[in-house]
């Protein structure tokens, strides 16, 4: 789960996306700490009606901003959510803070 407190100039004129998802994973995407919150709460009310639940355990944040210290308080009902400099997607790209994609 991600999102950028500094303003996405490509998101202008191009497509917004919102979450990407791949077998049973979901990445959430938003430019603001409130916006993540409501995919998160989205995702969770959505999730329950089918019988399952959030891994909080191996879910995380990633917050892209200028600032270095993470304070997101993205929560799952009543677990807060880690905030790491670094995530690696299931396909492998290692997606880092300061916006960088490797390939591993």
């Amino acid at each position: 789960m991600f999102y950028n407190s500094a303003r996405l100039q490509s998101a202008r004129v191009g497509i917004r996306i919102n979450d990407i998802r791949y077998a049973d994973d979901v990445d959430l995407l938003a430019e603001r700490k409130r916006g993540l919150q409501c995919l998160v709460d989205e995702l969770q009310a959505s999730i329950v009606k089918l019988g399952l639940q959030v891994n909080t355990n191996k879910s995380n944040v990633v917050v892209f901003e200028r600032e270095t210290n993470c304070r997101s308080q993205s929560t799952v009902d009543t677990d807060i959510l880690e905030c790491v400099n670094e995530f690696v997607h299931r396909l492998g790209s290692v997606i880092t803070k300061v916006t960088t994609v490797v390939q591993n």
